[in-house]
């Protein structure tokens, strides 16, 4: 799977990464802590909500509102015999969603 970006920061796919951020705290919660430490518990949450606020702010940042395009796009070809692919992109309506 390869990534083709345009108008990405430095070839980094942030809109991947903004997406699966919760999902990873999410699983280290689910796999690694134990039930009962409620101290780790709320930590990891915060670590993973607080990551996902931050790269939102970066999608912000490099979001430019004049155009109708779609921005920050990422492209690839996931199951290319079934024609499948994953695409991403932010356009007007959901960078107001990200935050």
């Amino acid at each position: 799977m390869e990534f083709m970006l345009e108008h990405a920061m430095g070839g980094i796919p942030i809109l991947s990464v903004l997406t699966y951020t919760p999902i990873i705290g999410a699983l280290v919660l689910m796999l690694l802590v134990p039930p009962r430490d409620t101290q780790m518990i709320k930590g990891i949450a915060i670590i993973s909500t607080a990551l996902a606020f931050l790269f939102s702010i970066i999608v912000l940042c490099y979001f430019e509102a004049g155009t109708h395009k779609m921005q920050l796009v990422e492209r690839a070809s996931w199951i290319p015999s079934m024609g499948v692919t994953y695409f991403m992109g932010v356009d007007g309506i959901s960078i107001l969603l990200l935050l």
